[in-house]
């Protein structure tokens, strides 16, 4: 028979876990109390960031930390593969808003802050695991330099000349060692990306990428 106290016995395992689970919950919708309007709830990044000081202050409760460290590694998912796609494409796939990088429209001319102002950081959607500075420009400069290699090698096929145009008689079409044309398909190829506490996997990964798409810009 089930009385209370037998049910107070059996329930004390799960206590720490379902108090971490509730101050985790009630830290996302008021972000960490600063404030309680539930339109604003946390998001990416910043939900990361959240999640992650969560992780790290439960180290010491081992059922609670294994769960943190599953909802934050399944939750880094998506941000993650929006990294991966930008070192290693170029491309920022990010609909609602909540990776660092941020793609501002692109501008009818040219100038020195061209790609200065085309994409830029966002300051609050810097993961607290890809924090540090050098590694944070790294990443910002790698999909820059890939976006500039595919975006010009577009622009160069778009210019092939139609017959008798005699201002463009210097053009040639990419060849298999156009780095403007090739430039994804020299890159490493990309491995899985998941959440790890040890930040120096994400700076090897990155240089990578970084090593890569910067050679690809001095030869283009």
């Amino acid at each position: 028979q089930l009385s209370l106290q037998k049910l107070w016995f059996y329930v004390q395992p799960a206590m720490q876990t379902l108090k971490a689970l509730n101050k985790l919950v009630v830290d996302i919708e008021t972000d960490g109390g600063a404030k309680a309007d539930r339109a604003t709830t946390l998001r990416g990044g910043m939900l990361l960031n959240l999640l992650h000081t969560h992780a790290v202050a439960a180290g010491g409760e081992q059922h609670t930390s294994k769960l943190l460290a599953f909802v934050l590694q399944e939750s880094a998912a998506p941000y993650l593969s929006m990294l991966q796609s930008w070192i290693h494409h170029g491309i920022v796939q990010d609909p609602y808003g909540e990776f660092m990088v941020e793609e501002r429209p692109k501008r009818a001319y040219f100038d020195d802050s061209y790609w200065e102002k085309r994409y830029v950081k966002r300051d609050k959607h810097v993961a607290s695991f890809l924090a540090d500075k050098e590694l944070v420009d790294k990443i910002l400069n790698t999909g820059k330099y890939l976006t500039v290699l595919r975006e010009c090698g577009q622009a160069k096929q778009r210019r092939a000349p139609e017959h008798g145009d005699q201002h463009l008689h210097n053009w040639a079409a990419p060849s298999p060692g156009d780095g403007s044309a090739t430039a994804a398909q020299q890159m490493p190829a990309p491995a899985a990306l998941t959440y790890s506490a040890n930040t120096r996997v994400y700076a090897q990964l990155v240089q990578e990428a970084y090593a890569a798409s910067s050679q690809q810009v001095l030869q283009f």
